[in-house]
């Protein structure tokens, strides 16, 4: 009696077929990972951008001596682009009175498109805009 063999050997071109539709997927997938990630980071970096602002306008400080504060922590590139926004500054740029105690909001934003500038990316999120907030009381 004869038994059928079970381990049958597939013809090349499956493998490469398989390896040509599963290939741009894995691609994809790294690619959302990465500019993802990227995301990420500058949402990190516009938190620790606006806690160093909100620490400077809680102890009194102008819009300049805020963008000073807030500039070095993010990048060369994305410093043109940031919106820095407080209620501790008027209009001219110069400190409103403010009680002691009361809340000190210090809001930076940037355009998504700007920091990862990526067609993935922008296909889902075109208009977004990245936010970092802090609140803190006026010393």
């Amino acid at each position: 009696m004869h038994l059928p063999k079970r381990n049958r050997v597939r013809p090349g071109y499956l493998n490469s077929v398989e390896l040509i539709l599963f290939l741009p997927l894995v691609i994809f997938s790294f690619a959302i990972i990465v500019q993802y990630s990227q995301v990420l980071a500058a949402e990190a970096r516009l938190f620790a951008a606006a806690r160093e602002g909100a620490r400077v306008a809680a102890s009194g400080g102008n819009s300049h001596q805020i963008s000073q504060a807030v500039f070095p922590v993010m990048r060369p590139a994305e410093r043109n682009q940031v919106i820095i926004e407080t209620n501790v500054v008027d209009s001219s740029g110069n400190p409103v009175s403010v009680p002691p105690g009361s809340d000190v909001v210090v809001r930076v934003s940037i355009p998504i498109r700007d920091v990862v500038p990526s067609a993935l990316l922008l296909i889902f999120m075109t208009e977004r805009d990245l936010v970092g907030q802090t609140v803190m009381r006026k010393e």
